[in-house]
């Protein structure tokens, strides 16, 4: 089964650095064993941010999930 954890918190404007994102994400592939059955997803919806807000944890949930998969791939 895939899990999504909640790699950013949508209840605040702190943008996560990527490589806070990257770590969460790695540390649950470490608990499930398969990096495969990860998804990076919010905590919760993003409704309650403003645009600007909302879009940049977009990009660094985005940039998260591709410096773990970098780990992953051990490139």
């Amino acid at each position: 089964a895939k899990v999504a954890p909640g790699v950013t918190d949508v209840h605040t404007d702190f943008i996560e650095p990527p490589e806070l994102v990257r770590d969460r994400l790695l540390y649950a592939a470490k608990l499930l064993g398969d990096p495969a059955q990860v998804i990076a997803c919010h905590d919760c919806g993003l409704r309650t941010r403003r645009w600007e807000v909302a879009f940049e944890k977009e990009r660094v949930l985005v940039k998260g999930a591709m410096l773990a998969r970098r780990e992953f791939s051990g490139s």
